[in-house]
């Protein structure tokens, strides 16, 4: 059994690389480190965003860099790039606006989308991602007067999503999967249906659930 125990401070995200050869992580110490489950000790360890707030960073697919969102030393949430071949000086580290809540990240490697939300938040930004400089470019967002909040799970509610899955329609059985991911991201927000359940014939490139006081409210993105 390996153990990562270079923690300066709390551990905010986990993130294993698509072939499960390294993890990039963040820390309260606002540090990233990537790690090699064969080897004692981070392998790779850079500072990250400057700010306060929790921080989250995925790998961008099998690029060997890393996308994250966090904040600066004036509480202005960013987004930044890290290539782990030079990961002292990101590629690119943008503020994206001074809300106060915490951003949730989802990269979509299929398609090089980094979609955004923030607890609290009535908008989900996306952008994409390319090789070439600037390297982040914003395409759209979704707005609504409603924010995801965060809220917590309970019988009833887990019950009743329960028999929704079993009620038999084509795009629920699909959610099957999901149950897994909807537990654990179920007070954070939003949480995002595994690519095998988009429905391609509407062109359907994303699928999220925004988690509200009271409700689920599902939001397909084409």
């Amino acid at each position: 059994m390996s153990s990562f125990n270079e923690f300066g401070d709390v551990c905010q995200s986990f993130d294993w690389n698509p072939d499960g050869s390294q993890v990039v992580t963040t820390a309260k110490d606002l540090t990233m480190r990537v790690f090699d489950p064969r080897q004692q000790g981070s392998v790779v360890k850079f500072a990250g965003f400057t700010g306060s707030k929790s921080s989250r960073a995925l790998w961008r697919g099998d690029k060997g860099q890393v996308i994250a969102v966090g904040s600066s030393k004036t509480s202005a949430r960013q987004y930044g790039l890290w290539d782990m071949k030079m990961p002292e000086k990101p590629m690119q580290l943008v503020d994206i606006d001074t809300s106060a809540g915490v951003l949730m990240p989802m990269f979509d490697a299929d398609n090089q989308i980094l979609y955004v939300a923030g607890k609290g938040d009535g908008n989900i930004r996306y952008f994409e991602i390319v090789d070439t400089d600037p390297y982040v470019h914003y395409l759209s967002e979704f707005r609504d007067n409603q924010s995801q909040k965060s809220v917590k799970a309970d019988a009833p509610m887990i019950a009743n999503f329960a028999h929704w899955v079993r009620s038999g329609s084509r795009d629920v059985i699909l959610t099957c999967l999901f149950l897994s991911a909807f537990t654990f991201f179920l007070c954070r927000g939003i949480a995002w249906l595994p690519k095998r359940a988009v429905d391609t014939t509407k062109c359907e490139v994303a699928h999220a659930f925004r988690l509200m006081k009271d409700k689920m409210i599902p939001i397909s993105f084409q």
